[in-house]
């Protein structure tokens, strides 16, 4: 009994060892320990670094900021390497007229190139960001939403013409002021494509 005791107590010892030996500690505050693997940076066309290497994930640069990846957390660089919307997402996509979608404890949202919050994190997905009809002088904006597995459209304001309910399977970008949308695969047009308006009017 004395022995398994002891086993038990080594143990521990051991568990609480490798525990501590991979942080490092000074003072009161545990550092994150380094992150190991491959790490990743950008270079220029010549192939020099002008970005270190030092992210575990990159993505591209869109609208002068590129997505990051450190200790499996998510946000964006500048073109000097330097945070500008900090590591708090699990995932993130491109960002497109002004807006880029983040997910936070498994729903996503989205931001603006501020890091500030433009739709709440309640959505299955979203889509990027794109303007309804480029040629238009409004200029307005829309990103498409999934809830409850169907499509909608956020209005991101202010010259739109209001959200777009989820009523599709799947939704395609706007362009000219029309969008290819997919009916559920029951009911009335099951699973055939037609296009709406920006009102979410299905044209007939």
């Amino acid at each position: 009994m004395f022995m398994f005791h002891r086993f038990k107590f080594l143990l521990v010892l051991l568990i609480a060892g490798l525990f501590f030996s991979a942080c490092e500690k000074k003072g009161s505050e545990i550092k994150i320990p380094r992150e190991k693997g491959p790490k990743w940076g950008f270079i220029d066309h010549s192939g020099k670094f002008v970005i270190k290497p030092k992210f575990r994930r990159v993505k591209s640069f869109s609208e002068g900021l590129a997505a990051a990846d450190m200790h499996a957390r998510w946000g964006f660089i500048d073109r000097e390497g330097n945070w500008v919307i900090e590591r708090n997402y699990e995932d993130v996509k491109d960002f497109s007229a002004g807006y880029a979608p983040a997910q936070k404890e498994g729903k996503w949202g989205v931001i603006d190139r501020k890091g500030r919050v433009k739709v709440p994190f309640e959505y299955e997905d979203i889509g990027q960001a794109h303007e309804v009809n480029p040629d238009a002088e409004d200029h307005a904006v829309v990103i498409p939403v999934m809830k409850d597995k169907l499509w909608g459209f956020k209005d991101m304001g202010p010259h739109g013409h209001g959200d777009i309910r989820h009523q599709w399977v799947e939704v395609k970008h706007f362009n000219d002021g029309l969008c290819p949308v997919r009916h559920p695969l029951k009911g009335v047009n099951a699973g055939k494509w037609g296009y709406v308006n920006a009102k979410g009017e299905l044209l007939k």
